[in-house]
């Protein structure tokens, strides 16, 4: 089976007159829990009135995620597309991001974002938009290996967790989408970078902007054994969180779950629907 989907070019346009809109891409698989710490995170945490969509692509998990994501989407705050196979990370952001560009009216930068990233900032999109219009720059990433330090054009290959793109000027046929790969964006960065198309490395971990936790699908494929994902060797290594190199890492998680718990007190999707306000 092609896991890939093929690229749905972007409308090319203006950014909204208005504000910077933007619109939020996640894929996940079967942790159910922190797709629901995402979503508080987007609309309790981030300053409101810029996330302006959210698309969750589901690859047929089986944890209660989908009713979790089926009840959201029935409240308006996601999109949901439900994938009956497992399509991998990469394809089903693809999925996502080509679902925007059907409402590209209402999306001016395209935020895509693992599962398991806690936000912790409510400024995390005024500075990046910021640092990605400063530098004139069409895609922003943390570094790949979560190095400290100011924003600032790069030639070396960047993170996924968090990928903020114009996608007026990166989702275009020249430039390979988000492919069925371990590092499902280096192609996309690769071809910007030869194209010449500036990449800025910001520091969306370093700076505690989010809290990436690592791992989270990975942690998955081993406890539930699964011999029929591709990944599966390499999750028998690799399944602990790694907090993005944080010191601090895993007590800005549990301060997390803490402000999540007290204003969600329970797994039930009603729950998180109503502390929503919706």
């Amino acid at each position: 089976m092609d896991l890939d989907e093929p690229q749905h070019p972007w409308p090319v346009g203006r950014r909204s007159a208005d504000g910077t809109k933007v619109g939020v891409v996640t894929v996940n698989w079967n942790t159910a829990g922190l797709l629901a710490r995402l979503v508080y995170g987007l609309r309790r945490v981030v300053a409101p009135g810029t996330i302006t969509e959210i698309v969750v692509v589901d690859n047929a998990s089986t944890d209660g995620s989908v009713d979790l994501a089926r009840a959201l989407a029935a409240a308006g705050v996601v999109h949901l597309i439900e994938n009956p196979v497992q399509r991998y990370h990469g394809p089903g952001l693809t999925q996502g991001v080509n679902h925007l560009a059907r409402c590209a009216d209402r999306v001016d930068l395209v935020w895509a974002l693992d599962t398991d990233v806690f936000v912790l900032r409510p400024d995390v999109l005024d500075v990046a938009v910021g640092a990605l219009d400063d530098s004139g720059a069409v895609l922003a990433a943390d570094p790949e290996d979560y190095t400290p330090g100011p924003a600032a054009l790069t030639a070396g290959p960047l993170a996924l967790c968090s990928t903020l793109f114009d996608p007026a000027m990166v989702w275009r046929p020249r430039y390979r989408p988000f492919l069925e790969d371990g590092e499902p964006s280096r192609h996309l960065v690769a071809d910007l970078h030869g194209d010449g198309r500036p990449v800025l490395a910001f520091p969306f971990c370093a700076d505690r902007y989010l809290l990436h936790l690592g791992r989270a699908t990975l942690a998955q494929v081993r406890a539930r054994a699964d011999a029929t994902n591709r990944y599966g060797d390499w999750a028998a290594g690799h399944h602990e969180p790694h907090y993005a190199g944080l010191p601090d890492g895993a007590a800005l998680a549990a301060g997390f779950e803490e402000a999540f718990r007290a204003a969600v007190p329970d797994d039930r999707p009603e729950t998180l629907v109503a502390t929503l306000g919706c």
